[in-house]
């Protein structure tokens, strides 16, 4: 009997098998942790605490060579600690780089193009898909001949019908790549830059995250180190001449590199020309790209941020996650519709003239539903994206909708206080619920019984039972065409009040005993169906809970908030098991695919995040859909008649631009950082020498409106501000905070601020205030619907009983002798100041 061991799997060795020799072999795996410790321990008299010898096993897949080679390593250079060896983050070293270059120095190119595609993906991926990221597709034939050659070499394996690299090949293919791509780079003489991505734009986005920390990160580090910033600059610009130059380089992967790596690096691109080449595997959400020329460039591949602005309701048809639609609507009144399964944009519907709150799916995935601040309910075919529906019934605008489990109902809230069902077939309102005594936020028809919850701004819970008996023994609804041949009869089964704060969200468990409600008390409570008795309250989030569901298996509830964060509880114990955390502004709205395995999550910073929902071992992000970058809550234009930049804005990331009149294009040379939340006024000085600016993180500041330079920032002790005034003279400027705060600052001759004065009024929510012209009086407005005169000294001298619906905005005309205020009515009231 003959016994060989190889590295690597002679090729004749598989004929020989196959033709019934007395060969037989053996693919040995790596060790697992017993033998592995015991390698250690035994033969290298290694050991460690806690996981420390798990984790590196794991990391060198447990392979013996490379484990006896590290441990001369953790026992030579780090004193045999191997807590700290892995703490330094270095899998390669000489004599496991020195074994690898052998094998890498045998492999034919397509091989190696293989190797660094795999370590690109950095996660299993199936052969078709490995095969169409090459750039010229090779033979199906040879594309399999070369992906069995790597396993013969031991440096690719198979997980089921997919492939991966040992960790350990995959340290080194990826420090090869950075290698190879830095030397392109800097000699000019591109080829691993042609033929390789150095991200993948439609990738997962932990995984996109770790190609640009082990690829882009290192590879412009060392770059900016080599050549400069300056010198780089030019570089990348020569290099992007000659893609331009030469058609046969537009088929390859530089262009989208080149793009990528600018931006990863953050250098201005304004003016950069692009055109005529394929940008492939661009990610350019969120990028800014002022006058770039694509004119002529083709995009396979690529991320762009999308024209949607804040996201207040989303939903997912009913169906496993690989044919599911996303469904999300916003602040603009268009509905957009994605494929859930890889984000690809379906259909845009249109019809709705003001924000969307809320969105439904049938129960067949079928039809749409939509309500608006438009006072329109619309229904919608997901297959056409054509509007089947659409009717009236709110006189203040729809806040909530639900599909009945049976597709045939169809529930509304709205601000009216009423909850209305609909037979939206015939477009018919059946019945008027009438028992909230605030706006309906939140509805949900119950999964298996004839139920429906409302949840409203007064914080009361209804339980409402459907049916079609003419004498229920609770409180009847309004019924509005008894006539119809199954007249509604609806019963007031419970009233639960038991939240302090308005419902935002409501969600029955699958099995229909539970009731969940998130309120703006901050906590989530859970209801017995039958009785009505609270069973238990969760506490955790720090601010308003917007929305909640369960999951299909009922083990879990899943909750979004104000605090930016999503929480999953575990419902047998309520212990919050996980946290996601990536929005960076209130979460509005969530919604689970069919099977529970895709969470996606939307809100007010203009985002929607798609999740790996994995409560066990832990959720992962997948996308980020991006809307605009950040919207525009401030404008001001420039007094001078030759500035050259004179309409300046300020958006909800705290950032301040100057935008040119002639080409409507942002300076980018003039851009006003300081500020941490969205900026909410903006003022020039009567000359345009100096801008003062306000924002919500509670903070003013005085800028050199020519040079950009920040003059002075003064804070409100963490008060929000809502509102800016500026005196005639351009000398003092009055502030209100949301707190119920005014603050007198003047301002010096060197920019610097002093505080005057601060008044604190009783009443909060100061939305509005307004300099006389002649600088005798300050005008206020406040949530309690009143208006308010002071003196410039802080004393109050008049109030204006306004109505209690609060006004918003105040203003005096140029001679002082008028006063007109706004309300979010939508009514404005005049008052003659000289009565």
């Amino acid at each position: 009997c003959l016994l060989l061991t190889s590295r690597e799997r002679p090729r004749d060795y598989a004929r020989l098998e196959r033709d019934s020799y007395p060969v037989h072999s053996l693919q040995l795996s790596g060790l697992d942790e017993k033998t592995g410790y015991l390698l250690l321990k035994v033969q290298r008299g290694i050991e460690a605490q806690g996981d420390a010898e798990s984790q590196l096993i794991k990391r060198y897949s447990g392979n013996p060579l490379a484990l006896k080679l590290v441990a001369d390593t953790v026992d030579g250079i780090f004193g045999g600690d191997i807590g700290e060896f892995l703490a330094d983050d270095t899998l390669i070293f000489d004599d496991i780089r020195t074994v690898l270059d052998q094998h890498f120095a045998r492999l034919t190119d397509l091989e190696q193009q293989i190797l660094f595609w795999l370590a690109v993906e950095r996660e299993p991926i199936p052969p078709q898909s490995l095969r169409e990221n090459l750039l010229h597709l090779p033979r199906q034939r040879d594309f399999l001949e070369a992906l069995r050659g790597l396993q013969r070499h031991s440096l690719v394996e198979r997980q089921g019908n997919d492939y991966t690299l040992l960790n350990v090949v995959t340290e080194y293919v990826t420090e090869r790549l950075v290698e190879f791509v830095i030397a392109e780079i800097v000699s000019g003489q591109l080829n691993r830059f042609h033929q390789q991505a150095l991200l993948k734009a439609q990738a997962k986005e932990y995984v996109r995250e770790s190609q640009m920390r082990l690829l882009l990160t290192p590879i412009g580090d060392r770059l900016l180190s080599q050549l400069g910033r300056t010198q780089l600059k030019v570089q990348l610009q020569i290099l992007l001449d000659e893609l331009r130059q030469h058609p046969p380089y537009n088929t390859s992967y530089a262009g989208g590199n080149l793009l990528n790596l600018l931006l990863h690096l953050k250098m201005d691109v304004t003016g950069y020309d692009f055109s005529t080449l394929h940008i492939r595997q661009a990610y350019l959400k969120g990028a800014k790209l002022p006058s770039v020329n694509f004119t002529a460039a083709d995009f396979p591949h690529t991320a762009f941020t999308e024209d949607f602005g804040h996201i207040f309701s989303l939903a997912i048809s009913p169906r496993g996650a690989a044919q599911s639609l996303l469904a999300a609507g916003g602040n603009t009144g268009e509905i957009r519709l994605w494929r859930l399964v890889d984000t690809q944009p379906v259909a845009v519907l249109r019809g709705h003239q003001r924000m969307v709150p809320s969105l439904a799916f049938s129960p067949d995935g079928e039809y749409l539903a939509s309500v608006s601040m438009d006072r329109t309910l619309r229904v919608w075919s997901t297959a056409t994206g054509q509007e089947v529906a659409v009717f009236g019934g709110s006189e203040t605008g729809f806040l909530a909708i639900a599909f009945s489990p049976d597709g045939e109902l169809l529930a509304s809230g709205d601000r009216g206080n009423m909850v209305r069902l609909w037979h939206w077939r015939s477009g018919q309102a059946v019945a008027t619920l009438k028992a909230h005594g605030d706006w309906v936020h939140a509805l949900a028809f119950h999964p298996t019984q004839p139920l429906l919850a409302s949840g409203s701004h007064d914080g009361a819970i209804c339980l409402w039972r459907l049916g079609h008996t003419t004498e229920p023994t609770g409180e009847l609804a309004q019924l509005d065409n008894p006539a119809t041949d199954q007249p509604i009869a609806v019963t007031l089964l419970h009233r639960l009040h038991l939240h302090t704060q308005m419902i935002w969200s409501l969600a029955f468990h699958p099995d229909g005993t539970q009731l969940a409600s998130g309120s703006g008390d901050q906590t989530i409570r859970l209801w017995d169906v039958a009785s009505g008795e609270l069973l238990q309250t969760l506490h955790g989030h720090t601010g308003h809970v917007r929305a909640l569901l369960f999951t299909p298996d009922g083990k879990w509830l899943i909750s979004g908030g104000a605090d930016h964060l999503l929480r999953v509880w575990n419902l047998a114990d309520g212990r919050i098991i996980d946290t996601l955390r990536g929005h960076t502004n209130v979460i509005w709205s969530i919604a689970l695919s069919g099977d529970g395995t895709l969470l996606a999550s939307g809100g007010v910073d203009d985002t929607i995040r798609l999740w790996h929902f994995d409560p066990a071992r832990g959720s992962q992000a997948l996308r980020t859909l991006h809307g605009f970058v950040a919207p525009i809550h401030a404008i001001a234009c420039d007094p001078r008649l030759d500035a050259a930049a004179p309409i300046v804005t300020g958006d909800g990331q705290g950032n301040i631009r100057f935008w040119s009149m002639a080409v409507m294009e942002s300076d980018s040379h003039v851009l006003l950082t300081g500020h941490k939340e969205t900026v909410v006024a903006l003022l020039f000085t009567p000359d345009g020498s100096r801008l003062a600016s306000a924002s919500t993180d509670g903070t003013l500041c005085i800028w050199d409106s020519t040079s950009g330079e920040m003059l002075d920032m003064v804070a409100t002790g963490g008060q929000p501000l809502a509102c800016l005034t500026m005196g005639p003279r351009g000398v003092q400027l009055v502030g209100a905070t949301q707190g119920g705060a005014i603050y007198c600052w003047e301002i010096g001759v060197a920019g610097k601020l002093q505080l005057l004065h601060t008044v604190q009024q009783e009443v909060h929510g100061l939305h509005g205030v307004a300099f006389h012209p002649q600088g005798e009086f300050i005008a206020t407005t406040a949530a309690d619907g009143k208006i308010r005169l002071w003196q410039t000294d802080g004393k109050c001298v008049l109030q204006l009983v306004a109505g209690a619906q609060g006004y918003w905005s105040v203003a005096f005309d140029a001679g002082g002798a008028m006063l007109a205020a706004a309300s979010r009515a939508g009514m404005v009231a005049v008052w003659d100041m000289r009565v």
